[in-house]
């Protein structure tokens, strides 16, 4: 594999695991701050955790697009690769009999 291959997948993973991470933490601040809200706060406080969610559901669409995306791109390049060495390769001469 081409050198921006193998680290594409290593920094494709990393941002998932990033952003995993900083929904979970997310998360844990709204859930702290819903425990601490004053009484009445309920209708405030479902409608954050709705963005929320509809920001994380944004988020995943998001990364499940640029994920297949980049699998397309690396499956095309491979196969120009492929055709483009093929191509280079010396034609074989038939012998004279």
């Amino acid at each position: 594999r081409l050198l921006w291959q193998q680290h594409g997948g290593v920094h494709g993973g990393l941002f998932e695991a990033q952003a995993a991470a900083g929904q979970k933490q997310l998360m844990a601040t709204v859930e702290t701050a819903v425990k601490s809200a004053p009484q009445g706060s309920e209708a405030a406080v479902a409608v954050v955790q709705n963005a929320i969610a509809s920001a994380t559901a944004a988020m995943e669409s998001v990364q499940k697009a640029v994920k297949q995306a980049t699998e397309t791109a690396e499956a095309n390049f491979s196969a120009m690769a492929a055709t483009a060495t093929q191509s280079a390769k010396p034609a074989k001469t038939a012998k004279a009999a």
